[in-house]
C-alpha cells in the first residue's frame, strides 16, 4: 500500500498536487448581451449582434447635407432631449431580446417602462431601425425611447495559489483567480415625437474578487450583478437628473 509508505511530506505534495509560482493574467471583453458570458441570472440570452448607432440614428437613407447637420445643431441648442419621471419608455437593450430584469428592475422605479427587442435584422439600415423602433413606441404610447449598450472588460490574474490537484475537489476550493472587472454603460434617449436624441454615459462600475476553481461561475456571476446594479442605478440617475 502506497499509502502506508508516505512521510508527511508527500502526503503534502499528494493534496496540493504543486504550486504555480507565477502569476498568470488574461484580458477579457464582452457585450452584456453575450449569452455565453456567463451561467447565471446577472446575464440575459442575446445575439451579440449589436445595434449599429447608424441604423439606431442616422439619416433617412438619403446623403447627410449640409442642412441637416444644422438642423441638428440647432435642435441641441434648443435644449437636451428630457424623459420625466413618470413617462412612457421603450426600452431596449442592444442585441438582446429583451433588456434584463436588473436594468428593469432599476428604472421601473421611476418610469413607466415598456421591454423591447433589440435584435437587428439585415433590413435595418440607412436610419430605418430608429424610424420603426419609434413607430412601435408611438403605437404602445411611449414618448422616449431608451436603448443601452454594456461592454465587459476584466483582467483574471491567477494567483500563486493556482494547483494541479491530485485531489481536484480539494485544489478546486483554494482561492486562486483574482478578477478584477469593469462594466461601461452608454444609453442614448431619443424623443419619439421630433426624433431628437441624448447620449448618456454613466461612469464605469469596478469591482474585484477572489475565488477558487469550483465557486468561479458563481463569483463571477455576483460580480456583473453587483456591477450591473450599480452602473444602471447611475444611468438612471442621470435620465432623471
Amino acid at each position: 500500500m502506497l499509502s502506508q509508505r508516505y512521510t508527511p511530506s508527500y502526503r503534502l505534495a499528494a493534496l496540493c498536487g504543486g504550486v504555480a509560482l507565477l502569476t498568470l493574467s488574461a484580458c477579457e471583453e464582452s457585450s452584456i448581451s453575450d449569452n455565453t458570458a456567463g451561467t447565471g441570472a446577472a446575464y440575459v440570452g442575446g445575439h451579440v449582434h449589436e445595434i449599429d448607432e447608424l441604423d439606431l440614428l442616422g439619416s433617412h437613407g438619403g446623403e447627410v447635407s449640409e442642412g441637416d447637420i444644422r438642423n441638428a445643431i440647432h435642435g441641441r441648442q434648443s435644449g437636451g432631449v428630457r424623459a420625466w419621471p413618470g413617462s412612457p419608455l421603450l426600452v431596449v437593450q442592444s442585441g438582446a431580446t429583451a433588456p434584463d430584469s436588473i436594468m428593469l428592475a432599476a428604472i421601473e422605479k421611476s418610469y413607466r417602462v415598456f421591454p423591447f427587442s433589440g435584435v437587428t435584422t439585415d433590413s435595418h439600415r440607412d436610419g430605418r431601425l430608429g424610424r420603426d423602433l419609434r413607430l412601435a413606441a408611438a403605437r404602445s404610447g411611449c414618448t422616449h425611447i431608451l436603448c443601452y449598450w454594456g461592454k465587459l472588460e476584466s483582467i483574471r490574474e491567477d494567483q500563486v495559489t493556482k494547483t494541479v490537484s491530485w485531489v481536484p475537489i480539494v485544489g478546486s476550493l483554494i482561492p486562486d483567480e483574482q478578477r478584477s472587472t469593469r462594466l461601461r454603460v452608454r444609453a442614448v434617449l431619443i424623443d419619439v415625437e421630433s426624433g431628437r436624441s441624448e447620449a448618456f454615459t454613466p461612469p464605469a462600475a469596478e469591482n474585484s474578487a477572489l475565488s477558487p476553481g469550483l465557486l468561479r461561475d458563481s463569483s463571477r456571476d455576483k460580480q456583473v450583478y453587483d456591477l450591473k446594479t450599480r452602473a444602471y442605478t447611475g444611468l438612471v440617475a442621470q435620465l432623471i437628473g
